[in-house]
């Protein structure tokens, strides 16, 4: 099935609607041939980049490059309208194809490409695939369809997502979904494994894109039905908003948000430090290093930055791996095409593989659950101690109660004069005297917190005026006890 001319057979089916228009992608280290080349392109550090052909003369380098097993070479299953390797210059859709890295799943680690296809996946899939190719440290599962124009890519990646909720748990790469997807091409050489790129099997099949359509939960007519009630609703609330008269911003309002949007932006970078330093402590130096420069130039482009300020936040994040990728590999892979929108947090989550323990590093790339639980933590805090609302109450009951005692009250009195019960006084006695130097220390902690927030004035204005009387109170009741 490895043979030049089945290979061949192969790239034709994917590209079998290819005409004079349509321009595939060949993504290997190319040989520089002229002088305008030697310009654009470092001799010994870029030479890895993407050139677009038509079908003939994309056959005839595949062909060479099966001649000479070269090493890492890559092509598009898409075509695109110009020479540009962008989701806005897609002319035709071809094919899909599932990419599982199974090797990172301790289930299947230890299987090899064509027992994970026969034993685990072959019976779990909705149809009959074109192609299965052994990567080489993974698996390529190809479903090639025709007629299928750049209008329907909402529906490709709905197919797609479909595919991905069913088999992300057998090591399926949801990073691999975009329009501009790149395979590594059979009959090539893949330096990480040390191995050829091979068909496993292969299927005359005869699918176009609605062939996909039974893999949906809705119609069509229940999809169109659900848009046609949701834009109306948002057409009634922003016509209500412009009534009210919401989206005349003033000045200062811009100046704000673009304050908050560039702190913003530095909390994303801040946090994208931070889970470099913690996989670099555990050992983490693969899989997720090209996604988080993707994901910081994404960022700077989206909010109308230059490229030197895109390339200056990635080689500054890429100088933090504990393996640098080469410089050639952060300018181009990680280059966001187009106009893109930030991923949201959710799906970086997903993507970057953030653990909960990572999570509670991190500031802004936490799970919603997260940052609840944040929250609630940081509402127990009371706003001028270091301490819960509770352990507050409790410290203050402990000095009141020790106070009283030093005077000569008994337990009784103790209690009648704070309200509370006799049992609790004598709790709250015994643990003074058996841990006598960490009340003490736990005492002159707050005291000093909350004595700096009444000379600085900085957060005792954020109090009731009661609620600063009684701690007033307390402070001065604790200089005396501890004295």
């Amino acid at each position: 099935m490895n043979s030049k001319d089945a290979i061949l057979k192969f790239l034709t089916k994917i590209h079998a609607d290819a005409d004079y228009k349509c321009k595939i992608a060949l993504t290997k280290s190319w040989d520089i041939e002229s002088y305008y080349q030697k310009i654009m392109y470092d001799l010994e550090r870029n030479r890895f980049y993407d050139r677009l052909m038509n079908i003939d003369t994309f056959l005839g380098y595949a062909e060479s490059i099966i001649d000479a097993n070269e090493e890492d070479v890559y092509f598009s299953i898409n075509s695109f309208r110009h020479r540009k390797k962008e989701a806005e210059h897609v002319w035709h859709l071809n094919a899909i194809v599932l990419d599982f890295d199974y090797y990172k799943i301790e289930e299947f680690k230890d299987l090899n490409a064509m027992d994970m296809y026969e034993k685990v996946l072959k019976e779990k899939l909705p149809h009959q695939p074109t192609a299965v190719i052994d990567s080489g440290r993974g698996l390529y599962i190809v479903y090639a369809f025709k007629n299928c124009p750049r209008r329907l890519t909402k529906t490709y990646k709905a197919i797609y997502k479909e595919f991905l909720s069913r088999f992300e748990t057998y090591g399926m790469d949801p990073k691999a979904m975009n329009v501009t997807q790149i395979i590594r091409l059979p009959g090539s050489f893949n330096s990480k494994s040390m191995s050829t790129v091979q068909i496993l099997e292969f299927n005359d099949t005869d699918y176009t894109i609605s062939s996909f359509f039974d893999m949906f939960k809705y119609k069509h007519s229940d999809v169109i039905t659900y848009k046609e009630k949701l834009a109306e609703k948002r057409n009634r609330s922003k016509a209500n908003k412009v009534a009210k008269g919401v989206y005349q911003l003033t000045l200062n309002d811009e100046m704000r948000r673009n304050k908050n949007r560039e702190k913003k932006s530095q909390e994303f970078f801040n946090d994208f430090r931070e889970l470099i330093r913690i996989r670099n402590k555990n050992n983490v130096h693969e899989g997720y290093r090209e996604y988080i420069l993707y994901l910081a130039r994404c960022r700077v482009k989206h909010h109308k930055g230059s490229i030197d300020e895109e390339l200056e936040i990635a080689h500054e994040l890429n100088e933090l791996f504990l393996t640098p990728l080469e410089e050639k590999e952060v300018i181009v892979t990680s280059e966001p095409r187009g106009f893109k929108k930030c991923p949201s947090i959710e799906t970086m989550i997903k993507n970057l593989e953030i653990t909960d323990e990572e999570q509670m590093h991190l500031k802004v790339l936490r799970s919603k659950s997260k940052k609840d639980i944040a929250y609630q933590k940081r509402k127990r805090i009371h706003i001028l101690t270091n301490m819960s609302k509770a352990q507050m109450k409790q410290l203050e009951r402990r000095t009141r109660v020790a106070k009283l005692k030093n005077e000569g009250k008994r337990n009784v009195e103790i209690a009648n004069i704070l309200s509370i019960n006799k049992s609790t006084v004598t709790r709250d006695l015994k643990y003074i005297n058996e841990n006598a130097w960490r009340f003490k220390k736990k005492l002159q902690e707050a005291m000093k917190e909350l004595q700096a927030c009444i000379n600085t004035n900085s957060k005792i204005r954020h109090v009731r005026f009661d609620e600063q009387k009684r701690l007033s109170e307390w402070l001065k009741l604790s200089e005396e006890l501890l004295n």
